[in-house]
């Protein structure tokens, strides 16, 4: 044999380095596809999951107002981690310890959903509301985009920063001109 030959035949016994990279690419390719769809589905998981938990607190909210005629009066504390205490979760607490549902649940990234009542003693309206990720959500059109005009909720604002926390005047979640802010009344 001679040895052009042997060149030649162990040249098809193997791969060449640009096979390989290209092989690479693709694959590099391949995994970054992969890895941003499953970005998207994460953030969409954790959307279902906030707007799933404010429509169990909305049901919460409305059993206690049956058995107590008012709704809890919201507080200014969002304590990580979390307490037992009534104030706990801005005043969401008294739902569990008072048996309308078994447990608040905690925003997926963030301390606490928001929830405000006018200042009165005996609230007889509440507002919920949660940051999504995707300002493009169609739950967004759905939502209740309200403020109320005496300004003691004024946490919700369907089309500006989205939602705010009590007292903090800093923008809970995105802070930008589209609505990002999933409330419910």
């Amino acid at each position: 044999m001679s040895k052009t030959e042997a060149t030649k035949k162990n040249r098809r016994n193997g791969f060449s380095l640009i096979e390989l990279l290209v092989v690479i690419a693709i694959m590099g390719l391949l995994a970054a596809t992969i890895l941003t769809s499953m970005n998207s589905a994460r953030t969409n998981a954790r959307n279902i999951q906030r707007i799933t938990a404010l429509k169990q607190l909305e049901t919460a909210l409305e059993l206690y107002f049956t058995e107590f005629r008012n709704y809890p009066i919201a507080t200014t504390v969002c304590n990580n981690p979390p307490t037992t205490g009534d104030d706990e979760h801005y005043g969401l607490q008294r739902l569990v310890n008072r048996g309308s549902i078994s447990q608040i649940t905690r925003d997926p990234q963030g301390p606490c959903y928001i929830y405000a009542t006018p200042n009165t003693p005996l609230p007889q309206t509440f507002h919920l509301g949660a940051t999504l990720e995707d300002k493009n959500n169609s739950a967004l059109g759905g939502d209740s985009d309200t403020t109320d005009p005496s300004g003691a909720i004024n946490q919700f604002n369907g089309t500006g920063v989205g939602c705010l926390p009590l007292n903090s005047g800093m923008p809970f979640g995105y802070a930008n001109n589209t609505e990002t802010c999933y409330d419910r009344e």
